[in-house]
């Protein structure tokens, strides 16, 4: 008869002898023969004490596969992982991820089924550990996962629900649009058809519930909404959990479907229709709750309970509605909320405008948390008795010098030793009294068993099996150290510094810290169930594949924090704050949160869920109040409570959805620049808040003043990065009086749709003047300029960086120059890209995220006086509200805008196309700014990429305004211009299968017939001369466009000046119009594909040594056979007209191989290559199309004039016969003109030459060269 409870301890402790040291073959078949025995207890021993050991083999089985060098040793643990739990998974992606690119990978079908799912859904939820090679092992993995039968799908995404694991995307997608997803779909329809019958949901309903929850999918979830039809209370219950799982927000359907369970027979469906009312929010639950409040009255107390949790506008109309109101309920809901999270209670009550005792008195007394106590645990420690030992002759009998200065030896007092060398601590000194000073010491096998560690140091130390169980530690000082499984069970640390930490396997069941500061710390593979934090600041600590059950946080300030498939089950977290931290791929299900601070959404959810089943215990609990005594002061003063209360979850939960969204863009950007280009987005903002640049720069000094990013702490992953360049990075020192970076953000395209490999990189970095001294501003820009030209040296990154005066921002001062009329709205126009378009990056959040959507400026100013006296206020930064903008105003401003957005043409049509709209509708009501659409979906919880993306969402409304207009050919060049900037069809084409959400939704907003425009689908880039016809359907839109809306607007009251509407205008037929001799700009001509390596000129001759048609073509590639596969560029009779378009569309680059065949004698293509050379040094892009905007309201002149000359003429031609003038103009046009010559003008004065062969004209000479070919016989010009 076997007995597994004894059984188990003993095989772990044998496979614990097994794998002491790296075993040879026939050992590796004992350990083998181990496992198979455990797992055939497991199924017989108690369900916690099998976990327990499950966990407990796989974390040594990972300790020892983590400390070998043996590649093959490893994988044959590796393969010993499957069926031990939870946490096998993850632990097996370390050492995956760990192991180099030459080492062989295991083969994934080798593991089992079960496991394998595990295993690739782990790999594909983290983006930062997998090696690209894992990761497209994993994801070629995913078709056969997703084909499994449902009989083993089922039960496996139940597991995972229980564990509340979240199931990677790819999985997910392949699930639902897989074999498995319509078999999902066709049990829900059927289920569906049973109920419509009268019949008896079928137990498979129950089977694929679960399946529902994890693939979170909106359109499989409405699915289930007609099964709450159902009579069956199992099964309605059942129906009701699912939805409030998913806590999707509700439809109208949704809420109109509720209603029946609300009248079920059965109190416990009633309450689980009560949770899945308040956790999927439907409009009217405000209302729904009050009817059913005045009907039932057994259900009073469940939704009295739950109404704290009622969104601020559905509580008011709960609280107002007759049949409620009458009731007085705020006393029973204040109480309740009391009961849900007394510390956010009693944030509302310090806020609220009424004080009342008898509110007061509902409130438990303030009493400190129960902490661990030093004095106590010294108190209470007992030394271990000496034991006896035998006399050794050869040891000495003194202490020697060491011992008589530090003392010790036979008495009680504390120890305080040093040792050298690799050393062992003799277990002698377990149970002692200790004050150790160890540095840079190896300690194996130490055992410290019992000890009093008082004020001990332990820096540059590596323990290895060391042994802390039921050690006291106080005011002890670990600093560099790194732990190898190591045991910490009960160990108890008082006021300790633990810095720059690595540990490695190991176990701590039940240690506790209390009053300690955690930072740096890297901790992997190691269990800490029952782990308890008290009164600590814990920073920059990641915790991977680690068992955190049972663990406990109280009071205790964290900031950048990573916990990477972790697995802490039943975890409390109380009157915390916890910032800057992320939670991939780890299970906290049935966690106990209250009096949490957090801008973590997964941690804000995580607290709904908990304070929504605290809500079910709490109203079966609570006994009710006797009204007959409350006053009506005392209703007064719990409404007051409550409404502090509501305002201020109010602003949390819209700065919370906000703060999602940006994750969500976050983590696209970052998959977006890939690996190493990512380790950039994460050391902006450190090197910002450090001095770890500028001390590893040869360039740069320390400011003056400590620098820090207003609440930003670094995760580990980020020093990680940091280290990869300067091996010295580490946490900034604590400054005494540092200034302040208020917030960090990018603005633009970052996370959108429209981001490419090629996109800049700009930031905003916010500062206070009051804080930050202009001297010092000047030093930041410095530091700033140097980052940047270090991010394209190091990454290939364009990366800007602008300082903004936060009073500035607030006053809508953006340096608009004061000669700009409507600078004020452009100013709004300014604004309102930037809160549409900004990441949050680190540093505050605006507070207009957290605002109601259309708060004009009193909501807005009270919504900052809520905040200012919040706990969590001072994570908000008030850039200032947006208004809407004057209707007089908009098109000056518009045109404005448009004009500095020149370079880029695809905002260009999309502000033209805004435009447009706006005068169109402006007789109508007035429909909301852009920045307003977007935070209405966002919080209204619509997040699909078309609702959320800033770019797709300006898209689609310019698209629907010239759709609805019956304008074709402008709808067809804005999905054009759009499908280009955003390079969808490329995006669509290089993923076999989508790796994130949205790439999944682009495919289904494109992908369609007829989505994309013709030539898009296949990904491939544009033919050349596709691009170019393009692009001179932009320059003829623009113009157009512009045309018709100036006109559409001179009968109109605008706040423009004339000589503004002037020179924008002329600023816009400069940069798109067509003029005799003028040199095209053709837009896009950047996103044509890989730029040509060489271009190749031709000619046809009317007759020998006469050419009269000239052709360039371009090639990507050189052939080793020197034959070229060319594409047609440009075809033409003036070959200076050629070359001028090559250098100014930048098609041609200096150090671009030139060839001509022997068609263009007497040109020879060194001859073009120096020529084109020659133009580009001399008409630099920036000065020569982007002049400064008031020399529109000067006269057009040359400001520069090249010759070239005799170009195609025979070299032996001693005169000059033929001038190619190549010149450009103050607005910013460039020509080309080829002019016989008849006179030695040229040569006597080629100033005179230029007024008598150009239209333009100039007041001052113009800067002039020329070109002359090589061997070329005639006089050169006097310039």
């Amino acid at each position: 008869m076997t007995h597994p409870e004894q059984e188990l301890p003993q095989l772990v402790k044998r496979l614990h002898g097994l794998t002491a040291h790296p075993p040879p073959e026939r050992v590796r078949a004992d350990i083998a023969k181990l496992m198979d025995e455990a797992h055939a207890l497991f199924d017989a021993a108690p369900p916690e004490q099998a976990q327990d050991t499950r966990m407990r083999m796989a974390l040594l089985l990972h300790a020892r596969a983590a400390a070998s060098e043996d590649a093959e040793l490893r994988a044959f643990y590796v393969g010993l992982l499957p069926g031990l739990g939870v946490l096998a998974a993850p632990l097996a992606l370390v050492l995956l991820a760990e192991a180099d690119e030459e080492s062989p990978l295991p083969v994934l079908t080798d593991f089992p089924e079960i496991f394998r799912f595990e295993l690739v859904n782990r790999i594909l939820l983290d983006d930062t550990a997998p090696t690209v090679r894992l990761r497209g092992i994993a994801l070629a993995a995913v078709d056969d996962l997703a084909a499994l039968p449902a009989d083993t799908l089922n039960p496996l995404l139940a597991d995972m629900v229980q564990h509340a694991i979240p199931l990677a995307f790819p999985l997910a997608d392949a699930l639902i649009h897989g074999p498995y997803g319509e078999l999902l779909r066709r049990t829900i329809a059927a289920q569906c058809r049973k109920i419509e019958s009268s019949e008896r949901p079928g137990p498979e309903l129950h089977d694929v519930l679960p399946a529902i929850v994890a693939l979170a999918d909106e359109t499989i979830a409405r699915l289930i909404i007609p099964l709450l039809a159902v009579r069956d209370p199992l099964a309605l219950k059942a129906v009701l959990s699912t939805l409030t799982a998913l806590s999707t927000h509700a439809d109208d359907c949704l809420g109109k479907a509720l209603l029946k369970p609300l009248t079920h027979p059965d109190q416990r469906v009633r309450t689980a229709a009560l949770d899945a009312l308040i956790s999927t929010s439907p409009r009217d639950a405000g209302r729904i709750l009050a009817a059913f409040f005045r009907r039932d009255t057994a259900l009073r107390a469940a939704i009295l309970s739950r109404a704290p949790l009622l969104a601020k506008p559905e509580a008011i109309t709960f609280l107002t509605c007759q049949g409620v109101r009458d009731t007085a309920p705020e006393p029973d809901i204040l109480r309740m909320l009391i009961a849900l999270d007394t510390t956010a209670a009693r944030a509302a009550l310090s806020t609220s405008d009424m004080q009342d005792m008898a509110v007061l008195d509902m409130f438990p007394p303030m009493r400190p948390e129960p902490r661990l106590d030093a004095a106590r645990a010294v108190a209470e420690f007992s030394p271990a008795p000496e034991q006896p030992k035998e006399k050794e002759p050869s040891r000495r009998k003194d202490k020697g010098f060491l011992g008589s200065l530090f003392g010790g030896g036979d008495t009680e007092e504390a120890l305080s030793i040093q040792f050298g060398g690799d050393m062992v601590l003799e277990s002698e000194h377990a149970g002692k009294r200790l004050s150790p000073i160890y540095e840079g010491r190896t300690l194996r096998g130490a055992s410290f068993r019992g000890c009093l560690i008082e004020n001990g140091t332990f820096e540059d130390c590596v323990f290895v099996d060391a042994d802390f169980t039921d050690a006291i530690l106080i005011g002890t000082r670990f600093a560099g150290c790194s732990f190898e499984n190591c045991t910490f069970d009960r160990a108890r640390f008082f006021d300790a510094n633990l810095f720059d930490l690595r540990l490695s396997g190991g176990h701590g069941t039940n240690v506790a810290f209390a009053g300690c500061r955690l930072s740096l710390v890297d901790s992997c593979g190691a269990q800490l169930d029952g782990l308890f934090i008290g009164d600590c600041t814990v920073q920059t600590v990641r915790l991977t594949a680690c068992d955190l059950t049972r663990c406990e946080i109280r009071s205790t300030h964290a900031g950048g924090v990573e916990m990477r498939h972790c697995l802490a089950e039943d975890a409390t977290i109380a009157d915390s704050d916890i910032i800057c931290s992320t939670f991939t791929g780890t299970a906290m299900p049935r966690a106990n949160i209250t009096g949490l601070h957090t801008d973590s959404p997964h941690l804000a959810r995580l607290r709904k869920t908990s304070r929504l089943r605290r809500a079910a215990e709490t109203a079966d609990s609570a006994p009710a109040m006797d009204k007959r005594e409350l006053s009506d002061t005392t209703r007064k003063a719990a409404r007051a409570v409550l409404d502090a209360w509501f305002e201020a979850e109010a602003l949390q939960t819209a700065s919370l959805a906000f703060r999602a969204n940006n994750d969500r863009r976050v983590a696209w950007c970052l998959g977006k620049l890939g690996h190493p280009q990512a380790d950039f987005f994460r050391l902006a903002p450190f090197f910002l808040h450090t001095e770890t640049f500028e001390r590893n720069s040869a360039e740069l000094e320390p400011l003056a003043l400590a620098c820090r990013v207003s609440s930003y702490v670094p995760d580990y992953t980020t020093i990680e990065a940091a280290r990869r360049h300067f091996p010295g990075a580490s946490l900034p020192p604590s400054a005494p009086d540092p200034v302040h970076i208020e917030a960090l953000y990018t603005i633009g395209s970052v996370g959108t749709i429209a981001q490419s490999e090629s996109s800049d990189l700009d930031y905003w970095v916010c500062y206070d003047p009051e804080d930050m001294p202009e001297v010092l501003v000047d030093g930041l820009k410095f530091k700033m300029e140097a980052i940047e030209r270090w991010a394209d040296a190091t990454f290939g990154l364009e990366v800007h960086f602008f300082t903004m005066d936060v009073t500035r921002i607030q006053d809508n001062n953006f340096g608009v120059s004061d000669a700009e009329s409507s600078g004020t709205a452009q100013a709004l126009l300014l604004k309102e890209e930037f809160y549409r378009t900004a990441v949050h990056a680190a540093g505050r959040i605006p507070v207009w995220w957290a605002t109601p959507t259309g708060a004009d400026d009193a909501a807005y100013t009270a919504a900052m006086r809520i905040l200012t006296t919040q706990p969590w206020g001072d994570m908000f930064i008030d850039l200032g509200n947006l208004v809407d903008i004057p209707a007089e105003e908009f098109f000056g401003a518009s045109l404005w805008q448009i004009v500095k957005a020149l370079k880029s043409p695809f905002k260009s049509i999309m502000k033209f196309g805004l435009l447009e709209k706006y005068i169109a509708t402006e007789s109508d009501v007035r429909s909301p700014l852009l920045c307003e659409r977007l935070k209405t979906n966002i919080l209204a919880g619509r997040l699909g990429l078309a609702d959320t993306d800033p770019y797709l969402l300006l898209f689609r409304e310019v698209l629907g305004h010239y759709a609805r207009a019956g304008e074709k050919d402008s709808v067809q060049l804005v999905r054009l211009s759009f499908f280009l900037k955003a390079r969808v069809g490329r995006a669509l084409s290089s993923q076999v299968r989508p790796l994130r959400r949205e790439e999944r939704e682009m495919a289904d907003l494109f992908c369609a017939p007829g989505a994309m425009p013709s030539g898009l689908e296949t990904g491939g880039d544009w033919p050349f001369q596709r691009l170019v016809t393009v692009g001179s359907m932009v320059n003829r839109f623009i113009v157009r466009t512009y045309m018709r809306v100036r006109d559409s607007q001179q009968d109109r009251n605008i706040a423009i000046n004339p000589e503004d509407l002037t020179k924008l205008g002329r600023k816009i037929f400069a940069t798109f119009s067509r003029r005799k001799n003028k040199i095209e700009h053709i837009p896009f001509m950047s996103l044509g594909g890989s730029s040509f390596r060489v271009l190749h000129f031709s000619a046809q001759a009317k007759k020998m040594g006469q050419p009269g048609l000239w052709e360039v073509q371009g090639a990507q590639e050189v052939s080793d056979s020197r034959r070229l596969d060319l594409v047609d560029l440009r075809k033409g009779p003036d070959l200076a007209e050629h070359v001028a378009w090559l250098t100014a569309n930048g098609i041609y680059r200096p150090g671009m191989e030139v060839r001509g065949d022997y068609s263009i004698s007497p040109v020879s293509a060194r001859d073009l290559q120096r020529l084109m050379d020659r133009l580009v040094e001399f008409f630099p892009t920036k000065a020569t199309f982007n002049t400064d905007i008031s020399e529109m309201l000067k006269p057009e002149r040359i400001v520069r004039a090249f010759f070239a000359l005799n170009l195609v003429q025979p070299r032996e031609q001693t005169a000059i016969t033929e001038v190619s003038v190549i010149y450009a103009t103050n607005w910013g046009e460039l020509f080309c003109r080829t002019i016989s010559v008849v006179d030695t003008t040229i040569l006597d004065n080629p100033i005179q030459f230029l007024l008598e062969n150009v239209e333009q004209e100039f007041t001052q000479p113009p800067e002039i060269d020329f070109f002359a070919p090589d061997r070329s016989s005639f006089p050169r010009p006097h310039v």
